[in-house]
């Protein structure tokens, strides 16, 4: 009778194990279909809200693209604004002129 008890008692350990786990599973899974969605939902709507349109800007003496950078970036880094300031205007270099205008992306929040 010892045994039957004993086969009995990890049957029923088993399954409780397996209860435990499935439900863990099911738990987990929707955590992160949730995550998932709320994060896609956030990402459209702040893609959404913003629009790039481009100025033209009038170079003063002393204005450099750093300078201008700083000015105009959103939250942009403002080395990587310079890259794109340069790569819009195709800049091969840092200098820019007094007197000549040069397109500047903005983002305008919709």
């Amino acid at each position: 009778m010892r045994t039957s008890h004993n086969i009995s008692k990890n049957h029923f350990s088993t399954r409780n194990l397996l209860f435990v786990l499935v439900t863990l599973s099911v738990i987990l899974l929707c955590t992160f279909s949730f995550s998932a969605i709320a994060t896609a939902g956030h990402t459209q709507a702040a893609q959404r809200q913003t629009q790039t349109t481009y100025e033209s800007v009038y170079i003063s003496g002393g204005d450099s693209l750093w300078s201008l950078a700083q000015q105009y970036r959103d939250t942009t880094d403002t080395e990587q604004f310079v890259e794109q300031m340069k790569a819009l205007n195709g800049l091969d270099s840092d200098r820019i002129q007094a007197g000549a205008y040069l397109l500047v992306p903005v983002k305008t929040v919709l």
